[in-house]
């Protein structure tokens, strides 16, 4: 059993960055800003939701037996991992959903249709573990996270988000 979650109206953990922007700054943006401008001030607010709903799966899943069959908790260094590999895609990059596995990892899923869907746990070890379905292409295994969001890895997102 997994568990997974969608992101949440509002969350503000002390120690977890903010976004910059607000939906009032959003609306209150001058007629005059470009459309690029616009997206950006939205992307970097969605965001930070994304970071919100990481943040409030690991409040939720960081006790043995969360899953209510023995599932291992998911660590604070696995929740620190996963906010890095979050933050080395661009603000305006297609957000992930999050999930939470039995052996302890948070997995970032870009999902369009069963056929259309890339799949990335991350292991506390620094290890991101990926599965990708585009029509009859499979592909799965594994990479170090090394500070940067993996171009393999990025190009699927690409692939599965396109219509």
């Amino acid at each position: 059993m997994s568990y997974a979650i969608s992101l949440p109206n509002s969350f503000s953990p002390g120690w977890f960055s903010e976004p910059t922007q607000t939906t009032s700054d959003c609306s209150r943006i001058s007629e005059t800003a470009t459309r690029d401008e616009r997206d950006r001030l939205a992307a970097t607010e969605t965001f930070g939701q994304v970071r919100h709903a990481l943040y409030q799966l690991y409040q939720d899943c960081s006790q043995p037996g969360w899953d209510g069959y023995g599932a291992f908790p998911v660590s604070a260094d696995t929740l620190e991992l996963a906010i890095r590999v979050l933050n080395s895609l661009s603000p305006d990059f297609p957000k992930p959903s999050f999930g939470a596995e039995p052996d302890g990892q948070l997995t970032m899923e870009w999902y369009r249709s069963p056929h259309r869907v890339l799949s990335v746990s991350i292991s506390p070890l620094g290890v991101l573990y990926y599965a990708v379905t585009i029509g009859a292409e499979q592909n799965y295994g594994h990479m170090p996270f090394l500070g940067q969001f993996p171009d393999t890895l990025r190009e699927w997102i690409r692939k599965v988000n396109r219509a």
